[in-house]
């Protein structure tokens, strides 16, 4: 009903225009003519809709109207393209004069040849300066385009094939023209560029000519040669990678304007963990060494889209004997079938007219068989388009008459279909719907009614699954592994119950989509297919790996971080045949099921992993790794990385305890903080007359801080003129920028130093004379108690004396005010304020009552009140052992500082979170208790709580008795 009301309410909007316009007298044809065209209207409410709003948006909308009348041709022209697409209606209703232009002249009477498309996609751009504008005038260009190239295509003005040839080359210019301005934004950031050429080479559809209206692109690029830049010696791979890069962001990023395409690069070799962009050497050199099948199969399609002629036909050229060899060693049927196979599996869906049994893919496929088994002695076959195959390989005798007449005119109907589909919206759509009403619509904007297309449908897959089964002759093996059985079956099947539940697997589809990327890859629609080498060593680790998996607390999560390390490993055989080693196969799957820390790190620095399989005794050991000779920030990046890995996997494999972890962590901290005073002590050259140190304060001073911490530092020196202080200030702000610099390589730390006198509006470098008078006159308890854990790690000896000899007298010397315990809790209890919650069920470790903060101002509340005679020790586990031993009431704070440091440790490790907020989910209270030798889960909370209920009760003890 509400169908009908529409169209009753948009022909009375209609009938509104017209009269305001003045042409009431030609009311009765219009209509007249309207009715006739919308009864064969597939959606005649969303027509007059658009028709509407396009007359309204125009500004000659009496002509307009006139036009429509008097030329009926003008308006069967507008009620087709309004029916069949929304997109072409955006379009014209945006720019109403795209419909003269399209309409008035012999815009819908020929096609273009590439020529003209790349001169009038250059000519869009030559009036504009900036990239950005020129980038949008190619969006409109290409919208301009579609709606010709689409207006044709619907209309019956051109076949199948020209249009999508024509949707080829549009795609070529715009390719060609996009890479021109991203060429220009490299030159004008490496300031020169490299003597060496390039091309692009279209993929899939794009390299067949075949492109639909909505599909994405895929690219493979090469330069010319390697070499240097001349004037700044950076390497032609580097620019190169950043102009295709560009180039990639210039075709897929969205502006006011929309966007070009969506960019596929992974096809590259390697897939998405290669380079993005190789040399012509370096790419031929990975196709004759370790090129795939299913790289054959690919490269059947592809065709240089832009850059140099001669380069991009050297290389189509010189892969030929790659891509048709004479004499295959097997047999590629029975691999492509397999890969037919789990492409279905991948899909699920039975409407899905490019992948589902009978479909458009087992057109490609049965085509790509037949011509790579043939093309090394029957150079005819050698082509890229689909229908352009099919005819070559009916002439070669491969395909019957009637065998190539089945595959042609189902790839033509297909090929419609999707187009249509896709023409409603310009969404990358191939499922036909299920829904009888939309299945209805589809028919009629293919000029077909319902029952004839679901016939017609029916007959043409199930004809091209025929066709499939005789060429293809698929062998699944009778006796596959466990793992292969399980990616056959379906999620919900008795084996696929069985098998997750043996080792512990809740979510069955996610198990087996890992598990298909363990063994095979992500094939045609990602990375590289795994070779059979490469599977068979996969099963050979899997039942172990599965076992050690199924151990940990949550063998899901284990499974996805496995996957995730495995998938960025390059060499993925040798890793595979690496974790045939048990101790290996046991280390990985504890790392991963006890810390998405470490997969992270792993994964976002790939020669970690392979410094783990080869030095793992030595790791577990706690070799010392070297600390590098010369100082660079990709040096220090690199041990740091290694320091760090290897301090957190010695604590999550038992080897050492968080105590221990923190020191060396802290260790490598200092001596990186060290290393950098002293590069930029010699850089900025500091005369003898000025000395200057650094002063680490908290978890750094006292040796406890943990991966991902920030540093607490004060700068002190002593000079004697404004030209001293301005090289201290120099210095420090260097040592800073150094520390946090983000490159590529990777960063050292976030240096704080807004602990230093006056706070962060201060100067970072004070003198010492300075800081003196300060601490003296000026400075607060708070400050004076956070002194306690101060401890001077790098600097000159004389200096680094004085300022020790000063702290010790004034922290621990000086008399306390009156009353400073109870400043001390005072304060204590405002930074609870500070927590990010004030939830009840929610712990904050750090600074909720009873959390670690008050154990620390227990112990620095000890440190004071004993002055001259404090311990000689910054670290909170130390003194925690020295006072436990002469004050009976701290004892319990000494494992309650365990637990919570543990319990802060599994929220950095176990949950990757800065956050030091206990989350109580089931899930996390199932891991953290893991992490807390917690038996019962549920005992979590009540725990935190007693822990939390002591600490404050002995805290309140500590700093309300007399002073």
């Amino acid at each position: 009903m509400k169908h009908i009301a529409d169209i009753v309410r948009h022909r009375q909007e209609l009938e509104a225009l017209y009269i305001t316009a003045g042409l009431g007298e030609f009311r009765t044809r219009f209509f007249t003519q309207l009715d006739r065209h919308l009864h064969s209207c597939a959606d005649p409410a969303m027509t007059l809709l658009h028709l509407v709003r396009f007359l309204d948006a125009s500004f000659g909308r009496m002509t307009l109207l006139h036009d429509l009348t008097e030329y009926p041709v003008l308006l069967e022209t507008a009620i087709v393209l309004f029916d069949t697409s929304r997109f072409f209606s955006e379009i014209l209703i945006r720019d109403p004069e795209l419909f003269r232009w399209l309409t008035a002249s012999d815009t819908l009477s020929h096609s273009r040849i590439p020529e003209e498309m790349n001169r009038i996609a250059v000519n869009s751009t030559n009036i504009f300066r900036t990239p950005g504008k020129k980038i949008n005038a190619l969006k409109r260009f290409q919208r301009r385009e579609l709606l010709r190239i689409g207006a044709r295509d619907i209309l019956s003005h051109a076949e199948l094939a020209p249009t999508t040839a024509e949707l080829s080359m549009l795609a070529d210019s715009l390719i060609a023209a996009s890479a021109s301005i991203a060429w220009q934004q490299t030159v004008e950031q490496f300031g020169e560029s490299p003597y060496s050429t390039w091309a692009i080479y279209g993929l899939g559809k794009l390299g067949g000519k075949e492109l639909n209206y909505s599909s994405d692109i895929d690219l493979l690029a090469v330069y010319q040669k390697d070499g240097t830049l001349p004037t700044s010696e950076r390497s032609y791979a580097e620019f190169f990678a950043r102009w295709y890069e560009a180039l990639v962001q210039i075709l897929s990023a969205t502006t006011e304007e929309g966007y070009l395409y969506r960019v596929d690069t992974r096809l590259r070799p390697d897939g998405a963990s290669g380079p993005i962009i190789r040399s012509f050497d370096a790419t031929m050199l990975y196709y004759e060494s370790r090129g795939e099948l299913w790289e054959r199969q690919m490269l059947i399609k592809a065709r240089r889209v832009a850059g140099d002629k001669m380069l991009g036909s050297r290389l189509l050229e010189r892969l030929r004997p790659f891509i048709y060899p004479r004499s295959l060693f097997a047999n590629p049927l029975n691999e492509i079938a397999r890969i037919k196979t789990r492409i279905e599996a991948q899909s699920g869906d039975v409407h899905n007219i490019k992948l589902c049994p009978g479909g458009i893919r087992d057109i490609e496929f049965i085509v790509q068989a037949l011509q790579l088994m043939n093309g090394g002695r029957s150079p005819e076959l050698r082509t890229g388009t689909t229908a352009d195959a099919i005819k070559r390989l009916e002439t070669r005798g491969l395909l019957s008459m009637q065998e190539a007449l089945t595959l042609q005119t189902a790839y033509r109907f297909y090929r419609t279909i999707e187009h249509r589909l896709q023409l409603l919206d310009y969404a990358q759509t191939h499922s036909i719907p299920a829904d009888p009403a939309e299945r209805t619509k589809l028919a009629l904007r293919l000029e077909m009614r319902l029952p004839a297309f679901n016939r017609a449908l029916k007959h043409a897959l199930s004809d091209v699954h025929h066709i499939f089964d005789a060429v293809f002759t698929v062998e699944i093996p009778t006796a596959v592994s466990d793992v292969e059985r399980l990616i056959l079956e379906q999620s919900d099947s008795e084996f696929v119950q069985k098998f997750c539940t043996t080792f512990r697997f809740e979510d069955n589809a996610a198990t087996i989509k890992r598990l298909r990327r363990m063994l095979y890859g992500s094939g045609l629609s990602g990375m590289k297919e795994y070779t059979e080498h490469t599977r068979s060593c996969f099963r050979t680790i899997a039942p172990q790996l599965l076992a050690n998996i199924g151990k940990t607390v949550s063998p899901d999560q284990t499974l996805a971080r496995c996957e995730q390390i495995f998938s960025s490993f390059p060499a993925i055989d040798s890793f595979y045949t690496s974790l045939a080693n048990p101790s290996l196969c046991a280390a990985i799957t504890t790392l991963c099921g006890r810390s998405p820390w470490i997969t992270r790190i792993l994964m976002n620095n790939r020669s970690l992993i392979d410094y783990v399989i080869t030095r793992l005794p030595e790791i577990v050991s706690g070799i010392e790794i070297p600390f590098p000779k010369t100082v660079t920030h990709r040096s220090l990046v690199e041990w740091k990385l290694h320091s760090e890995l290897s301090a957190v996997m010695r604590y999550l494999l038992g080897s050492i305890d968080e105590q221990a972890m923190f020191s060396y962590v802290s260790d490598a901290a200092e001596r990186i903080l060290a290393a950098l005073f002293e590069q930029q002590r010699r850089r900025l050259r500091l005369p003898s007359t000025v000395s200057m140190c650094v002063l680490a304060l908290g978890k750094l001073g006292g040796k406890e801080i943990s991966p991902g911490s920030d540093l607490d530092v004060i700068f002190i020196f002593r000079g004697k003129t404004k030209a001293d202080a301005a090289l201290c200030e120099r210095l420090a702000a260097a040592l800073m920028n150094r520390a946090s610099a983000v490159t590529p390589e990777g960063s050292l730390y976030d240096v704080d130093a807004r602990l230093r006198p006056e706070g962060k509006n201060a100067p970072l470098a004070t003198s010492f004379k300075a800081y003196k008078e300060y601490f003296q006159h000026r400075a607060s308890l708070w400050e004076r108690q956070s002194l306690t854990r101060a401890r001077i790690i790098a600097g000159d000896a004389k200096l680094t004396g004085n300022v020790e000899a000063f702290l010790h007298e004034n922290v621990y010397a000086a008399p306390l005010p009156a009353g400073w315990r109870t400043v001390i809790l005072t304060m204590r209890r405002k930074t609870e304020a500070r927590s990010r919650t004030r939830a009840t069920d929610y712990f904050d470790v750090k600074l909720s009552a009873g959390g670690l903060m008050d154990i620390e101002f227990a112990v620095q509340s000890l440190q004071l009140a004993a002055g001259l005679k404090a311990l000689a020790s910054t670290n909170t586990y130390e003194l925690l052992e020295q006072y436990g031993r002469r004050i009976p009431i701290i004892r319990p704070l000494i494992e309650n500082y365990k637990e919570l440091r543990r319990l802060e440790t599994a929220l950095r490790l176990g949950f990757d979170q800065p956050s030091a907020i206990v989350p109580m989910g089931k899930d996390a209270q199932r891991t953290l208790a893991s992490w807390m030798n917690i038996q019962h889960a549920g005992e979590l909370p009540a725990r935190i709580k007693n822990i939390a209920k002591e600490n404050r009760s002995i805290l309140e003890s500590l700093l309300t008795q007399d002073s």
